[in-house]
């Protein structure tokens, strides 16, 4: 992958052929923008219209005039912003996805959307929420299933489960009123059907788009084993989110136990600050690390592995290596887990000149 363009501010986008440069305002790490290709000339040159400017790009694919390309900022560790090719990136003129696409409507949902869920005050949101959350200083065996089963990435499953058993259609109304209680996706869908203020219903909306767009991500990806799941992180009295991203690995022949099952999260805590997890996992034995914010808390969290290592001890699994890292800002990136799955498929060779 080739990280595109690099931008010497967060306002300036330079251009090959003008003498002057031309200012971009409002750029920010994990925005999508929409560039239209313009032209495109010898030498696999084209012209891109990106936020309005005229910019001069070098690429390999076959880019055709009148092309939308979905482009993803991304802010290094040197403070540089570059774009990148979303895995939607080839947006059609006709029919295609808009810049509302699958990876940037994940993106804007943690980014913005989410935090804001997470301070409703929605009883039966709350309600979900609280039986859905990650607690620190708990252990709960039940939380990933539970999560599975009710952050709302699962809703159309539930019903069309109930469509095709053995219950009678004229009970759907009961079966919907427990999904409305149990289900976050079906409660935020609740809200948007009876709520009458514009802002909440915006909300909910969002955050059901969001819940949807993890659902297509998932679908795209599940070819590979690898699904992203939300969850909500109890903070206090409010909830932020967190992602997990969960790697079953390859398929292997019956009866065989060696397949590596591969767990990362990424999430913001209260003490910590933001914390990463990659772990990987075979025949119970445990190897991973953590990466955090700065020194200090990276050896205030070293000091916690002897204890780890016990607890996993306690249900039979054996840590044979768990370390502590100082992460940079892009590892810690709201971003970090999807480019994580999207990097191998997103297509190579495309660079804006400057």
């Amino acid at each position: 992958m080739i990280f595109n363009v690099q931008i010497t501010t967060p306002e300036l986008l330079p251009q090959k052929n003008q003498l002057s440069p031309t200012f971009v305002s409002g750029l920010k790490h994990g925005q999508v923008l929409s560039a239209k290709v313009m032209t495109t000339g010898p030498g696999d040159r084209a012209q891109l219209n990106v936020a309005g400017q005229n910019v001069s790009a070098k690429t390999d694919l076959p880019l055709t005039p009148g092309t939308t390309l979905s482009l993803l900022v991304n802010r290094g560790d040197n403070g540089l912003i570059s774009l990148r090719l979303t895995p939607d990136a080839l947006l059609t003129q006709s029919g295609g996805p808009d810049s509302g696409a699958t990876l940037g409507r994940i993106l804007q949902g943690f980014d913005q959307l989410f935090p804001q869920l997470g301070k409703t005050d929605n009883p039966g949101i709350k309600d979900i929420l609280n039986s859905l959350a990650l607690r620190s200083g708990s252990a709960n065996k039940d939380f990933l299933p539970n999560l599975i089963e009710n952050v709302g990435i699962t809703l159309e499953n539930k019903v069309a489960g109930f469509l095709t058993g053995s219950m009678q259609r004229e009970n759907f109304q009961s079966f919907w009123q427990n999904m409305e209680k149990q289900d976050l996706k079906a409660a935020v869908l609740s809200v948007i059907q009876n709520s009458g203020d514009d802002d909440t219903a915006g909300l909910m909306k969002g955050a059901a788009n969001t819940l949807e767009s993890f659902q297509q991500f998932n679908h795209q990806s599940a070819d590979s084993n690898r699904f992203l799941i939300p969850f909500p992180i109890l903070i206090g009295e409010q909830f932020d989110f967190g992602q997990l991203l969960i790697n079953t690995g390859k398929e292997e022949k019956k009866g065989e136990e060696n397949r590596v099952i591969k767990i990362a999260f990424l999430m913001n805590m209260s003490a910590l600050g933001g914390v990463r997890a990659d772990f990987s996992i075979l025949n119970k034995a445990i190897t991973g690390r953590f990466l955090l914010e700065d020194q200090e808390t990276r050896d205030y969290m070293a000091g916690l592995i002897p204890e780890l290592t016990a607890r996993l001890s306690d249900i039979d699994y054996k840590a044979t290596r768990i370390e502590c890292q100082v992460g940079t800002p892009k590892d810690l990136s709201s971003d970090a887990l999807v480019q994580s799955v999207a990097d191998p498929m997103t297509p190579s060779g495309f660079n804006v000149v400057i």
